[in-house]
């Protein structure tokens, strides 16, 4: 067994007696107050010791973590910045795409109610030289049946494995205006403030919280 692995054990079974210990220990008077201290002592002398055999391997690991995580970084960074090149410019494209096929079909049903106006217009002037006004006055908002030519509109593009979808962000403009549901209390500067005046200055809506917290010397 390795040297490493031997003080990982030791220190792995310090630790289940610490906490044997403090569940079967209670402070009830003053003499157990005293030994509740001394106990104290003994467990932060148990994570000075934790501390000094591992915090080199966190450290060590660490730094490796680190520099893993720039050379991923390194290595994306120009494969990303190409993806991101070739995705604008196909949304873009693809955003072109759809607004001429939209206007493709605005203006094949503009043409489909000219035509229809038209033959309205038509019937209802044959109606009048008929004398038959009632009948012409019907037929100007009366349905027609026409044939339309179709036209032929070319689909949007479409390539394997990519897909587009439309998506929101929004900038603030005033955030004076902005509701007080959609504003997230800065609980690091008010926790800042409290405890720097001890409760002394008063801020609405807060309520100082005074807490005792118990240090231990080695």
């Amino acid at each position: 067994m390795s040297d490493a692995v031997a003080v990982t054990k030791e220190i792995e079974a310090q630790a289940g007696v610490l906490v044997t210990q403090a569940q079967t220990l209670a402070v009830t008077d003053a003499a157990s107050f005293q030994q509740a201290g001394v106990f104290l002592r003994t467990i932060a002398a148990y994570l000075k010791r934790v501390k000094e055999v591992f915090d080199p391997l966190v450290e060590a690991a660490h730094t490796a973590h680190k520099v893993a995580v720039a050379q991923r970084a390194k290595m994306a960074e120009p494969a990303q910045t190409a993806e991101r090149l070739v995705k604008a410019a196909m949304g873009t494209y693809e955003a072109a795409e759809r607004e001429r096929v939209a206007a493709a079909e605005r203006a094949a049903a503009a043409e489909r109610r000219r035509l229809e106006d038209e033959e309205r217009l038509r019937l209802a002037t044959a109606l009048e030289a008929e004398q038959k006004p009632a009948e012409a006055e019907r037929a100007l908002t009366a349905p027609v049946a026409i044939r339309v030519p179709t036209p032929v509109i070319a689909p949007v593009a479409k390539v394997e494995g990519v897909s587009f979808r439309e998506d929101w962000d929004f900038e603030i403009e005033d955030a004076a205006l902005i509701p007080r549901e959609y504003l997230v209390p800065d609980e690091k500067k008010i926790r800042a403030v409290v405890r720097a005046s001890k409760g002394d200055i008063k801020i609405p809506g807060i309520k100082p919280v005074p807490k005792t917290i118990t240090s231990v010397r080695g």
